[in-house]
């Protein structure tokens, strides 16, 4: 690590903007330098400087924030740039101050690239992270190894060789040796530990072994084997159940058949008998005028009885809820009211102590809120008084503060004084000195100017004849174009390659334009071919169906043996009723339908495969035909982009083919060269730029060296030749200060005393000034806020007055809004009780009315019925209505005979197909539908055992391949392991043949004289 510069500001004693360069000037020159000059003069606080900038803390404070800001100043920065190798980084730390507060520092850590810089932390933690990763070194390691505190290097310089090891250890600490003796035993007992670990797992694995694990593999084949048997057979029983279900699902259905068709029969003949009433009621039609009135008028009747029974139940229920007071109201009361205005009184008053009854709550919880606060506030003023009483002598410092800074200048200026007298004789000797150094740096400055802006001339030559007249951007944009024409060039390659494998012998020679047509299959061939076997299976699936009818009437015939011996001629049968019976004279011959319906399915098994591997040979010749289209397709893509690009590069020649793949990759390679070239032209051409730029900077910061030398020069011979003649002055000002220094100083101790506190030593002036300054801060903060306390508490006590007075006023308002309430309330049920009785009166009134209405219509409609057939108003309104439903008995007879004749085809339909499943279960061996259920249980338990056995095998098997692959990871570890471990031994053996030994070195050191 190298220190290249520092920069700070406000720094301790170090006031105002201030910069150091280690890497220019004299300092770096000189190799060895001191820092030098009185006690305050800030040696120290340059090492703060770095510190600050590096780590954000110092070896001499705790909370360097809070103390190295110079006095009556609102910022402080330090700011450090050091190198690692080549690489060059800035650090730096900020604080500032806001009233009489210090805020929290800020750093940053960045690296510098020219004039770029990247930002590595913006954090104090993470920044003394990643300085302690680059550096190796943590602030603790800093302040010991490359900062020395102040007197321990001269100690050790004058030491003897065996008291040398003692200052090491006091300066850097012994604990740095017996930390690492430690982290030394305790890798190694961490390693064995490790090791050990691992060899216990190795051996913990249960490994089967080859012969076991052998027989467990074939195991699993075996009961793989099993179960695929198994599901065979499983699939051949739940077949034969599917047969036997579907037989008797056609069975029951059957019967549900037969039993809709009776009830659809009886259905039909109600609806034709009704139909037949209808057609002698056509009288009743003249009547049904006089009906309907009638009906309209009973409607009437029952809606009036219904609306008067309402209001009764109204006026009841009004009577209820006035109870007492329902004949107490005079007229005189309601004289002049409505209805309507009281329940408009009444929402009135409701809505008003609902807003009375909102408003309260608000104001509770405002006066608990205020004696929250108010208790709150006096609890805080009665801690700010006591706090007030305890430190009332610091009250003092408001109005008779101590000039401890005063006392600070005058012990600086003393000690500044004390040190020019001692001075003064080494005067002439020293100024010599450095005049002679200064010009002899001044000289060798000017020289290095000389010979940088003799290299930035070649180097500008040079950059001249390499652009060739171009500019830099230009020799850029021609680099990105011949990249441009490079990768065209590698594409162009590349469709030349994939072109020219599609053309060889190998994967894609079956797709190739050179294969024969004929070993391509005949799709028409087999398209045709598939159409007459699927022909031939139809023919075949006929005779199939002949035969298990064939299979059915014999099955038939072997039921019926045993009757048709019984059978004499001319005698009826007892079955159909017939005198003739041919079976008696010319019994049918008897045959094998049976075996014969075994082959011809065994034939149609046969034809169905073929048609199956014909189709499967259909669909991959059709298949291959789109992979021979797309593969042309993509031949005829690929030379026309080849094309493009050709012509795009503008390399067309009789020679360049898409065939011709050694062309055009040496076109490639010489295209790939001219880049090369290129980029290398423009990198050379960077680099003489940067160059340029660091030997302009370097002759500038020489430049401003050479200013400053200058100035040293001219000050230093300005000093020389008004050197002064006589130091009287420089007595008298001391023996002034002397005196002033005295007085302060008895001033000082009576006020100190008062205080508690006694006069500072030499250099802790600043740390007495600023705990008095914190407490004059303190007693004035408290006071401020004893003020602004007792103004708060008057003003939540003045409140909550006006809080709880408005409460009141809400409460006596409520309940008069309450009381006047139940009066209206009142009054307004008097007035619907009196609503309500006019009504009732007028609806008896109409309702007495419409009766009369009804009974007079009623005799008149039984007098026109007294000479026809029906005997009262009732049979006339059956009659009608059984009238007015014709159409639909007519629409429903249709839907009925309809339904009828569906249900006879489904009927034929199910008895066929039950014949025919009938003669397919009896040619199997199990027609029992429980015999093949238990059969089928006991196969899927045989398989449940067969699966589960694969299953544990196969668990078995897949934690065996597991424990191998943990085996490997484990003896991959364990050798890993066994080389840390021996590392480990080896580096506590070492350490343990070094008794008392010490290896110890610094790249640097900081010392402060």
């Amino acid at each position: 690590m190298r220190i290249l510069n520092i920069n700070f500001k406000n720094i301790n004693s170090l006031e105002g903007e201030g910069r150091i360069d280690f890497d220019q000037g004299p300092i770096a020159d000189c190799g060895v330098f001191a820092i030098t000059g009185p006690n305050g003069s800030g040696k120290t606080s340059i090492l703060d400087v770095i510190t600050l900038g590096l780590y954000g803390e110092t070896f001499r404070l705790d909370k360097p924030a809070e103390h190295v800001m110079t006095k009556q100043t609102n910022d402080s920065v330090a700011q450090v740039e050091f190198a690692l190798g080549d690489v060059k980084f800035r650090s730096s730390w900020r604080v500032e101050r806001t009233g009489d507060s210090v805020l929290q520092p800020h750093m940053a850590l960045a690296r510098l690239d020219g004039e770029q810089q990247e930002l590595l932390a913006d954090t104090p933690n993470s920044v003394r992270t990643r300085i302690a990763e680059l550096t190796g070194m943590d602030f603790h390691k800093f302040s010991k190894s490359m900062v020395l505190p102040q007197g321990d290097f001269a100690a050790f310089l004058n030491a003897l060789d065996s008291e040398r090891m003692d200052i090491l250890e006091k300066i850097s600490g012994s604990d740095i040796y017996r930390d690492y003796r430690e982290q030394a035993e305790s890798n190694y007992q961490a390693a064995r530990a490790g090791l050990a670990q691992l060899q216990q797992d190795i051996e913990l694995i249960p490994l089967l072994a080859p012969e076991a694990l052998e027989a467990a593999e074939q195991d699993l084949q075996d009961f793989k084997q099993q179960a695929d048997e198994l599901k065979a057979q499983q699939a051949l029983l739940e077949q034969q159940m599917r047969d036997a279900k579907n037989v008797r699902v056609l069975q029951n259905r059957q019967i549900q058949l037969e039993s809709q068709l009776r009830q659809i029969e009886d259905q039909i003949q109600q609806l034709q008998t009704a139909l037949q009433e209808i057609g002698g009621l056509q009288d009743a039609a003249q009547y049904r005028e006089e009906l309907i009135a009638l009906d309209t008028k009973q409607v009437q009747l029952e809606q009036s009885q219904a609306s008067l029974a309402a209001y009764r139940q109204e006026l009841e229920m009004l009577r209820r809820q006035l109870g007492a007071e329902a004949e107490s109201s005079t007229p005189e009361e309601l004289a002049g009211k409505s209805l309507e205005t009281q329940k408009q009184a009444i929402d009135t008053l409701k809505l008003k102590i609902s807003e009375l009854k909102l408003l309260l709550p608000s104001e509770s919880e405002l006066v608990q809120a205020i004696e929250l606060q108010l208790a709150e506030k006096r609890a805080a003023l009665a801690e700010v008084d006591t706090w007030l009483q305890e430190q009332s002598r610091d009250a003092a410092l408001l109005s008779d503060f101590p000039d401890i800074p005063r006392l600070r200048n005058l012990r600086v200026e003393l000690a500044e004084l004390s040190g020019k007298q001692k001075s003064q004789s080494n005067w002439t000797k020293t100024t010599t000195a450095a005049l002679q150094k200064n010009k002899s740096a001044l000289n060798a400055t000017k020289a290095d100017i000389s010979e940088l802006e003799a290299k930035i001339s070649d180097a500008r030559d040079v950059m001249a004849e390499l652009a060739q007249g171009k500019s830099f951007d230009e020799l850029k944009d021609l680099a990105v174009e011949q990249q441009g024409r490079v990768n065209d060039f590698r594409e162009l390659l590349s469709i030349a390659e994939v072109n020219a494998k599609f053309n060889k012998k190998g994967f894609f020679h079956w797709f190739s334009a050179g294969s024969k047509p004929a070993d391509l299959p005949d799709a028409a061939g087999l398209q045709a071919r598939l159409e007459e076997l699927r022909d031939e299976l139809s023919r075949e699936d006929n005779i199939g169906k002949a035969l298990e009818q064939a299979v059915a009437n014999e099955a038939l015939l072997k039921r019926f043996a045993a009757e048709r011996s019984k059978l004499v001629e001319g005698q009826p049968c007892y079955l159909c009723g017939s005198l003739h019976h041919p079976y008696l004279m010319k019994p049918p011959l008897q045959s094998n339908a049976k075996k014969a319906l075994v082959d011809q399915r065994g034939k149609m098994q046969v034809l169905k495969t073929t048609i199956d591997t014909l189709a499967a040979q259909l669909t991959a010749a059709e298949k291959r035909g789109v992979q021979i289209s797309a593969r042309d397709q993509r031949l005829q893509q690929m030379r026309s982009d080849w094309q493009l690009l050709v012509n795009r590069l503008n390399v067309v020649s009789q020679d360049l083919t898409i065939d011709n793949v050694s062309l055009q990759k040496r076109l490639l390679a010489n295209e790939t060269e001219e880049l090369e070239k290129i980029k290398n032209l423009v990198n050379e051409h960077a680099q003489l730029q940067r160059n340029v730029a660091k030997w302009l900077a370097e002759i500038d910061n020489k430049k401003s060296a050479l200013e400053k030398l200058a100035a040293s020069v001219s000050q230093l011979d300005e000093a020389w030749n008004n050197r002064p003649s006589e130091f009287v002055e420089v007595e008298q000002r001391f023996a002034g200060l002397k005196a002033e220094e005295k007085a302060l100083t008895e001033q000082l101790e009576q006020q100190l005393e008062k205080l508690g506190e006694k006069l500072p030593g030499k250099g802790k002036e600043n740390l007495l000034f600023d705990k008095l300054n914190a407490r004059r801060q303190d007693y004035q903060i408290r006071e401020m806020r004893q003020k602004g306390l007792i103004e708060e508490v008057s003003a939540l006590q003045e409140k909550l007055r006006g809080t709880q007075a408005n409460i009141i006023d809400y409460q006596n308002t409520l309940s008069d809004y309450a009381s006047r309430l139940l009066n209206e309330e009142s009054v307004g049920l008097h007035l619907a009780l009196v609503e309500k009785q006019k009504l009732i009166v007028d609806c008896e009134s109409a309702l007495s009315a419409q009766q009369i209405e009804f009974e007079a219509m009623s005799r008149l409609v039984a007098g026109k019925l007294a000479g026809s057939d029906f005997a009262d108003i009732d049979d006339l309104r059956a009659a009608l209505m059984l009238i007015d439903s014709r159409q639909q008995i007519e629409a429903a007879l249709a839907d009925q005979a309809g339904l009828r004749v569906s249900i006879v085809e489904a009927l034929a339909k199910t008895g066929e197909e039950l014949q025919r499943e009938a003669a397919v279960l009896t040619m199997m061996a199990n027609t029992d539908e429980e015999s093949i259920l238990y059969s089928l249980k006991q196969l899927t338990r045989q398989l449940e055992i067969a699966e589960q056995e694969v299953h544990s095998l196969e668990n078995k098997l897949d934690k065996q391949q597991g424990y191998r692959e943990k085996l490997q990871g484990l003896q991959g570890r364990l050798s890993e392991q066994l080389a840390l471990y021996s590392q480990a031994e080896a580096d506590l053996k070492l350490i343990s043949d070094e008794q008392g030994g010490c290896a110890s070195g610094f790249n640097s050191c900081w010392s402060i004289s």
